[in-house]
């Protein structure tokens, strides 16, 4: 719930940001609903509505970690960017037409240069810097190719045709991976989101140990078969821990398993729930995008992995 969310370096007395983030999150799902009902908007519209959005939420919600204590720098800090992200996605919504027919000027570089540096660092407080050092690296070698030796040289490519090559178009941070992100997974989301909130994740678990729960393993079992059903409904490895981890692993944990066996069973069942039909992770609808065939045949095509994953598991 609303009451729940730490808003990063602001004190917990103040309820205005909860208000603001919680407006704009509603927001965000109402825009998602919107355009999952009534189809959705030219493609330079919907991926930077959809980024404009999650520019503005995410410094709410994840610290910089530049700062030694969560405090009012930190705050200052966190809605310096939220602004200057949604200014940067309102202006490349207004200009992005006249992108494609004229060159960039000096405030359009800045401002895709500077939507490119909010995209890494919430990359880099989200999942870490390995993903943000390999783009880094990648945009490095575009520039340097010149000055390589041997097979890895190229001609190279300006720093006015790499911000490009970024920002203006679908082939950079507007690609189909944010599209299939702003049109599908978000919807999902919101709807493992509801299944969880509604419990039908201990209706799941309930069902998992009626079919488990008397065997020898019972427990580890159980956590393979909840997590199996849950995955077929979230898509999602961390939803699929954070809802069924919390009772599978107690419950391994005090039948006897070790602590770390315990958490290693429910990680790797959790895992399949990426893979498992009908709804998987991002990685589904990507390849239905790329392929250029329906996602029915992708869940098709996916049930055997999905049934020698689990099934190996439980054995």
């Amino acid at each position: 719930g609303v009451k729940d969310i730490v808003i990063v370096g602001f004190p917990e007395w103040n309820k205005i940001p909860k208000i603001i983030f919680s407006l704009v999150s509603f927001g965000l799902f109402f825009f998602s609903f919107y355009t999952g009902a009534a189809g959705v908007f030219t493609t330079m519209v919907q991926r930077p509505m959809h980024l404009m959005f999650l520019l503005f939420l995410f410094p709410f919600l994840k610290s910089s970690g530049i700062f030694k204590d969560k405090s009012i720098p930190e705050a200052v800090f966190n809605a310096f960017l939220s602004v200057v992200g949604v200014f940067c996605l309102v202006y490349i919504l207004r200009h992005w037409i006249r992108f494609y027919d004229e060159d960039l000027t000096t405030l359009d570089m800045t401002v895709s240069l500077i939507t490119i540096l909010l995209v890494l660092e919430f990359t880099r407080r989200s999942i870490g810097l390995p993903l943000v050092l390999i783009a880094i690296c990648s945009m490095v070698y575009a520039y340097a190719g010149p000055y390589l030796p041997g097979a890895i040289s190229h001609r190279g490519y300006s720093f006015e045709r790499i911000i490009n090559m970024c920002v203006v178009g679908t082939e950079g941070i507007f690609g189909i991976p944010l599209g299939v992100a702003a049109t599908f997974i978000i919807l999902f989301i919101y709807f493992a989101s509801f299944l969880q909130a509604s419990g039908a994740v201990k209706s799941l678990m309930g069902l998992a140990m009626s079919i488990s729960g008397r065997q020898v393993g019972g427990p580890a079992k159980m956590a393979v078969v909840g997590s199996g059903l849950m995955g077929t409904i979230s898509g999602s490895t961390v939803a699929n821990v954070t809802s069924t981890g919390s009772i599978t692993i107690p419950l391994m944990i005090a039948s006897g398993y070790p602590r770390h066996v315990a958490a290693a069973i429910e990680a790797c069942a959790s895992m399949g729930g990426s893979f498992t039909p009908p709804i998987m992770g991002a990685t589904g609808f990507v390849i239905a995008q790329f392929l250029g065939v329906e996602y029915f045949d992708v869940i098709l095509a996916a049930i055997i992995p999905a049934v020698l994953f689990y099934s190996g598991l439980f054995a």
